[in-house]
């Protein structure tokens, strides 16, 4: 009785109050309890002028993970830059990374080609959390991206999606110039689970970083189970 008085209560305060921080923290709480029926109310502010109150909607939207809210998220992100900022779009494609729905995924693939690389990390960690196997040429092509990080993250997503058409690009970057990609890719074709990574993964156990050597070693326990 307690949690559905307060939910009331802050719902009333993202609709009502005339001061957006109160609406701001209105919001945050809300996202904190994960009570569906906030969605709506939620939504009703991703336009809102005040961008922090945006902001920290669409995170607690993506908290509470309802799928109500896939299609307004994906309209945040449709948004010029003029009227939602880059902090907002942000965290609109990590929010439906969370809620995992497969209606994101052609909008988040449009991300990877953009020019920011913040928006291309985010939308990198959304397509693995979703697992849907449309990514895995897009992701493919984020592999040779000018970020480290975002090549990382673009080899742990194609661990997560599983799919043995990215086996030949993981081998391919068990050679990139980051260690830390090298590691995560030789951890992704432990994911993978395909014998073809057997002999790279092999002479990855000679690798000069060491992370890489011991993710090379898993691996390979994990292919041969």
């Amino acid at each position: 009785m307690h949690q559905n008085q307060d939910v009331d209560t802050l719902i009333r305060a993202l609709g009502c109050s005339p001061d957006p921080d109160v609406r701001s923290t209105a919001a945050r709480a809300l996202g904190g309890i994960g009570d569906a029926r906030a969605t709506e109310p939620l939504i009703g502010v991703l336009e809102d002028p005040d961008c922090p109150l945006r902001e920290v909607s669409v995170k607690a939207l993506g908290k509470i993970g309802d799928p109500r809210a896939v299609e307004p998220l994906i309209a945040v992100l449709g948004r010029s830059h003029g009227t939602s900022s880059v902090y907002v779009r942000e965290a609109a494609v990590r929010a439906l990374g969370e809620i995992g729905d497969a209606r994101a995924v052609e909008a988040l693939i449009a991300e990877l080609a953009g020019a920011d690389p913040t928006m291309r990390e985010a939308a990198v960690g959304a397509l693995g959390g979703i697992g849907d196997s449309r990514a895995v040429g897009p992701l493919v092509l984020v592999l040779g991206d000018p970020s480290d990080f975002i090549r990382e993250g673009a080899a742990g997503a194609l661990g997560k999606l599983g799919d043995s058409r990215a086996v030949d690009p993981l081998i391919s970057a068990l050679a990139d110039p980051s260690g830390y990609v090298r590691r995560t890719a030789a951890e992704a074709l432990g994911e993978v689970g395909d014998a073809r990574a057997a002999g790279p993964l092999a002479a990855a156990l000679g690798d000069t970083d060491g992370s890489v050597r011991e993710a090379a070693a898993r691996a390979l326990e994990r292919l041969r189970r």
